[in-house]
């Protein structure tokens, strides 16, 4: 089964004139110089005061001054934090997010360029988030990707932004360094199509350690530590069904994997137990294509999963490719903690009624 990259983006009014790229800037001082003289002005500041209040109220200047001196150190610490120079990237991309800001007419283009400027500024806090955030930010990327392909005036600078992006590290919540990876931008901004085939992976296929390894690996990116199965509980003999969306050249794009499971009415399901994609290959149309893929191989099965609640894009994909919701599952998952709502797709002619 094979898909390929669809047309995404309208055309918006031409941009006039040609824009040019920014240069990386060397700042005049690295954030931790820059911390440590907020911090010793606060400190001499403190002193000061210290010698003031210790004139004034004729206390010892010993006392006034280490205590004011420290006030004063540890105030210009947290100002020198806050107010540090971001890295000349950051300083770079947010610049350039601003000069098409200014180029582009109001639209869906403008909007999604404001949209990724916090995500670069910043990484997302809560460890679920980091999901939403990655794919939201390519996502973005890819709808600017598609102006840029029809409008030659901002073209050179979402290529040389795409190719300083690439590889860009991105500290998660939780810990884990992500490189973003803009290739396939790159790719679509040189008018090739991405496309990729559909597979069942079995053990005894001669890659099947190493496609689960890639699973894994996809999972931490996708959803973090907290939502990752070890890799040895992935080869448990005959426990999972596994289904990959690969690129022609062998990547891995996107995954999802099946258990069968005995509901409360003693029927058999085949349970989703994990679906993602890689960030970077968005819009693409893996988590459906592959969804399809399962529905078709497995058609005398029923399916379920547990969706958050909050997750509102995969639940509408879910809808759209036959799910019916169920019940709700009170603090389902954790980290954060949150409701869970059941699902169920039934085999094809299966009577089944909604309670969502």
């Amino acid at each position: 089964m094979a898909a390929q990259l669809l047309s995404t983006s309208s055309a918006s009014p031409a941009v006039a004139g040609s824009l040019t790229p920014f240069a990386v800037e060397v700042p005049n001082c690295s954030p931790v110089v820059c911390i440590a003289l907020k911090a010793l002005g606060g400190l001499v500041l403190g002193l000061g005061v210290g010698a003031l209040i210790a004139t004034v109220f004729s206390i010892p200047f010993i006392v006034a001054g280490s205590v004011m001196a420290t006030i004063g150190f540890i105030a210009g610490l947290i100002y020198g934090f806050y107010s540090r120079p971001l890295p000349p990237l950051a300083q770079y991309y947010l610049k350039t997010i601003d000069q098409l800001e200014q180029a582009l007419p109001p639209g869906t283009v403008k909007t999604a360029l404001l949209e990724i400027k916090p995500i670069l500024a910043q990484p997302p806090r809560p460890i679920f988030e980091q999901n939403y955030h990655l794919h939201t930010l390519h996502d973005r990327l890819t709808i600017i990707t598609g102006e840029a392909t029809q409008s030659p005036a901002i073209q050179n600078v979402w290529k040389c932004f795409l190719e300083r992006l690439h590889n860009y590290p991105m500290q998660m919540p939780d810990g884990l360094i992500h490189h973003l990876d803009t290739r396939f931008e790159l790719k679509r901004l040189g008018g090739e199509k991405i496309h990729y085939d559909v597979r069942n992976v079995f053990s005894t296929n001669s890659d099947f350690d190493t496609v689960l390894a890639k699973i894994v690996e996809l999972e931490k990116v996708c959803f973090g530590r907290c939502g990752t199965f070890p890799l040895e509980k992935l080869k448990e003999p005959n426990k999972y069904e596994f289904l990959i969306a690969e690129s022609t050249q062998g990547e891995v794009l996107g995954f999802a994997y099946f258990t069968e499971v005995e509901e409360k009415d003693k029927s058999k399901t085949l349970h989703l137990c994990g679906l993602a994609r890689d960030p970077g290959a968005s819009r693409l149309g893996i988590g459906e294509t592959l969804l399809k893929a399962a529905f078709a191989w497995f058609s005398d099965r029923a399916f379920s999963l547990e969706v958050r609640e909050s997750h509102v894009k995969a639940r509408k994909l879910y809808e759209n490719t036959g799910f019916i919701y169920g019940e709700k599952k009170p603090n389902y998952y954790n980290e954060p903690i949150e409701d869970a709502i059941s699902m169920r797709r039934p085999v094809d002619g299966e009577a089944l009624l909604s309670t969502g």
